[in-house]
C-alpha cells in the first residue's frame, strides 16, 4: 500500500521541481517554445517505456482518447502555458505556495466531478489553504511595490489545470499503461503547442541561449 502513496509524492516534488525551473526558462526562452520541446523530449524519452507496454500492439480505444486528450490540454499545454507566463509575472516564493494547493484542488475536483466524499478534515484543510492564498495576494509585491496578483491568478490557473489532468488520470488509469498513456499525452501537448511554437521556432535567435538553459 505505500508504492502508490511514494509514486504520488515523488510526482508533487518532480510538479515542484517544474515550478522552480520554470522561472529560469521563461526568463530565457518563449513560452510556448519551451512548451513544445518538453513535449518532445518527454515523447522521445517515454518511447522505449511506451514500446515495452504496447505501443504498436495496444492503440488505444475511443474510451480512452477523451482522458488522454483531456490530460494532453489540461495538464500538459495549459498547465505549461498558465505556469510560464505566471512566473514571469511573480515570484518563485509565491508560485511554489500557490503550487501547493494542488492536492486541495484535486480534492475539490474529485467531490464535484468524481462524487468523491468530502469530510469534515478536508473542508478545514480547503479553508486553511483558501486563506493563505488570500493572504499571499494581499501581501505579494515586487520591489515597486506593484502586486503580483496576475501573476499568481495565472499560477492558479497552472494548478487547476493540472487538478483536471489528475482527475483525467484517475479516470484513464486502468485503461492502459502508465508508460503508454503518458506518451500518448505529450504527443497531444506536442500538437496542441505546435501552431503557437512553429512561427516563433524559425525567428527565435538560438545563439544567445546558454547552454546552462539546456
Amino acid at each position: 500500500m505505500a508504492r502508490p502513496y511514494f509514486l504520488l509524492a515523488l510526482s508533487m516534488t518532480l510538479v515542484g521541481l517544474t515550478v522552480a525551473l520554470a522561472k529560469t526558462l521563461a526568463s530565457e526562452l518563449p513560452v510556448f517554445v519551451v512548451g513544445f520541446l518538453r513535449c518532445a523530449i518527454a515523447a522521445l524519452a517515454l518511447v522505449p517505456f511506451a514500446a515495452k507496454q504496447g505501443l504498436i500492439s495496444k492503440r488505444p480505444t475511443k474510451a480512452d482518447l477523451v482522458p488522454i486528450v483531456g490530460q494532453g490540454i489540461f495538464g500538459v499545454f495549459l498547465f505549461t502555458a498558465f505556469l510560464f507566463y505566471g512566473v514571469q509575472r511573480t515570484n518563485a516564493l509565491s508560485a511554489g505556495i500557490i503550487s501547493s494547493l494542488l492536492p486541495i484542488v484535486v480534492a475539490v475536483l474529485s467531490f464535484l466531478w468524481l462524487k468523491e466524499p468530502m469530510n469534515r478534515f478536508r473542508i478545514v484543510g480547503i479553508g486553511f489553504a483558501m486563506a493563505g492564498v488570500l493572504a499571499l495576494n494581499v501581501s505579494a509585491s515586487d520591489n515597486s511595490g506593484t502586486t503580483n496578483t496576475i501573476g499568481n491568478i495565472l499560477v492558479f490557473l497552472a494548478i487547476l489545470s493540472e487538478g483536471v489532468y489528475v482527475i483525467y488520470a484517475k479516470r484513464s488509469a486502468t485503461r492502459l499503461p502508465g508508460a503508454l498513456t503518458a506518451f500518448y499525452v505529450n504527443l497531444v501537448g506536442l500538437f496542441c503547442f505546435l501552431p503557437f511554437a512553429l512561427p516563433i521556432f524559425f525567428a527565435f535567435d538560438w545563439t544567445g541561449v546558454a547552454i546552462s538553459i539546456w
